[in-house]
């Protein structure tokens, strides 16, 4: 039998995206410990550039197109959306 009191809601992290061209910025909460890559996509946006959204690893980490910004310590990191997991609140800036 499944205990239901033993089921807690999933905790999310709040996901800031800033993006090219755009004034404000867009908030997306995630559950902890998804693929940054799959919730961008999820929300309907994309870390991807022209053919480079069809023409990708489609999240194995080889190819470096799904590339954002990820703010860390104050200072912009080029990191590859798939090999980031959000366990915490993030800033990214699509190229």
């Amino acid at each position: 039998m499944l205990d239901t009191k033993s089921m807690v809601s999933e905790p999310t992290v709040t996901i800031t995206v800033y993006r090219a061209n755009k004034q404000e910025p867009v908030t997306i909460e995630a559950l902890r410990g998804g693929s940054l890559r799959k919730v961008l996509l999820d929300a309907g946006l994309t870390p991807y550039q022209g053919n480079k959204k069809v023409f990708n690893c489609h999240g194995l980490g080889i190819c470096g197109t799904c590339k954002v910004l990820l703010l860390e310590n104050a200072e912009w990191w080029d990191r590859r959306s798939c090999q980031i997991q959000c366990f915490q609140n993030l800033e990214i800036q699509l190229k």
